[in-house]
This record gives structure tokens, sequence and C-alpha cells, in this order.
């Protein structure tokens, strides 16, 4: 996209949000959520002022840089979930250091527990997915034997046309 498409672009999208903030309600079948539009023109202002070399950058869709992690092999994977499970509870960090790292004399600095959080949120939150999902999944089996099983008691069976 050139640089006169991006400008043309950021101008129309502004121009939307202040005649949608005009006339809020009803809202317009072409509505775009202030805060996404908001977000996506001000990382097209930085690209073009020069602050950020990319779009792709300014919008945050660029990985970290390093290997990603592996949670097969990471030893700091069931630190993070501890911490990460302690941080929901409502738990501080110094707290959650702490706990963590109590078996240590000298813990580390509280930074240090933060950084794995950070960098391992990702894979613990797809672990409690697919462990939510699992369960689900082993539920929905037993009560769908528990609903043959009553049917059966009251005298029903499943024909061809119940499912």
């Amino acid at each position: 996209m050139s640089r006169d498409r991006l400008e043309c672009l950021i101008e129309a999208i502004e121009n939307l949000i202040l005649e949608e903030n005009r006339h809020s309600d009803p809202p317009s079948a072409h509505h775009i959520p202030h805060d996404l539009a908001q977000w996506f023109l001000e990382a097209a202002k930085r690209v073009l002022s020069g602050k950020e070399k990319s779009l792709d950058s300014a919008l945050g869709l660029l990985g970290s840089p390093g290997r990603p992690v592996d949670p097969d092999k990471s030893k700091n994977l069931d630190l993070a979930e501890m911490a990460l499970t302690l941080r929901m509870q409502g738990k501080t960090w110094a707290e959650i250091n702490s706990k963590v790292f109590e078996d240590r004399a000298e813990p580390p600095d509280e930074r240090y527990i933060r950084s794995i959080v950070a960098r391992y949120q990702l894979p613990v939150m797809k672990k409690w997915r697919e462990n939510l999902r699992q369960r689900w999944l082993a539920g929905s089996e037993a009560r769908g034997k528990r609903s043959i099983q009553k049917n059966e008691r009251k005298g029903k069976s499943r024909t061809a046309n119940s499912g």
C-alpha cells in the first residue's frame, strides 16, 4: 500500500469515527469499533511519521525475538503455571515470588518470575484450554451414557429417527 493511500485510509477512518460520534443512536451498519479504529490509526501515523519501520511492527503483529517457547522441553512451564494460578487468585508478585521459590534460601528478584509468566503465559493458557476441553468431552460422553441409561429404564429406546 502506498503512502498516499495509507494517508487517505487514515483520513477516511477518522471521518467515519467523527460521524459515528455525532450520531450515536442507532449505530451505522458500517460501524467500526472505535477502540480498534484508534489502535490502527495510531499505528499507521507512527509508520508515516517514521517512528516505526513497518505497519506490522507498529500494530504489534511481529513475534518477539528469540526462539519460540517449546512447552515440552521447558523447565519453567510449571513455574509459570503455578505463578499464573496464584496471580489469578489475587496474590501480589512478591507473594507469588516467595511461594514459587520457597525452597530456595535466596529467591531471585520478583522481576524474574514476572518475565517467566510473560514468556510462558500463552503456552500455559493453551494447556489449560486443552485440559478444559478434554474434561468437557469426558463429561459430555458421561452425560450421554447417563441419558441413554435413564431412557432405557423408562422403557424408551433409541431409534434411527431419534438421533
